[in-house]
């Protein structure tokens, strides 16, 4: 088994000095979002995110709020590996769960996932910190801390499981 620990810290509580040249993942919420998330990406933050500003395809409403986590040690070859996985995850569950991202033009890196299982059998992620899929106006520890687990089955077939449940939706007022 494998297991990847991912602390997710919201915007405001990270200094921007431990970025400089941090891989890992970041959720984006803009002014328009209001109960799923933006953006989910992966890579070198501080290029990532500014990368988004410069994008044709997608435009983001201020102000820009969401949470960022750092994987591994500041860029090397493993950590980019599980920043994959763990984005890739987590569009998966926000597709489980009706929390998934309205910018994401591509699913995330399955074989991220895959390869990381095939290597160890089970892929185990400890999400920590923050809830990433919740609204950074109504932010909240997570107790405890979530579990995302990766198998592939007998078939080959990538089964995951999750302790996230479906988006509460809420009542309109009239």
């Amino acid at each position: 088994m494998h297991i990847i620990r991912v602390r997710f810290e919201s915007f405001r509580c990270v200094h921007l000095g431990d970025l400089f040249g941090a891989c890992g993942v970041y959720v984006l919420w803009d002014g328009r979002a209001r109960a799923r998330p933006r953006y989910i990406g992966e890579g070198n933050i501080l290029k990532r995110l500014a990368d988004h500003w410069d994008r044709p395809d997608v435009t983001f409403a201020l102000p820009l709020d969401g949470y960022v986590a750092i994987i591994g040690d500041h860029g090397h070859v493993p950590s980019k590996l599980e920043a994959r996985a763990v984005e890739y995850l987590l569009l998966e569950i926000g597709g489980y769960t009706d929390r998934g991202p309205g910018a994401n033009r591509h699913p995330g890196n399955q074989t991220a996932v895959i390869d990381l299982c095939r290597k160890f059998g089970t892929l185990r992620v400890a999400v920590s910190g923050f809830d990433p899929l919740c609204p950074p106006w109504e932010a909240r520890p997570l107790k405890p801390v979530k579990q995302i687990k990766a198998r592939l089955t007998a078939a080959d077939q990538l089964c995951v499981e999750q302790t996230w449940r479906l988006r509460k939706l809420r009542r309109m007022r009239r």
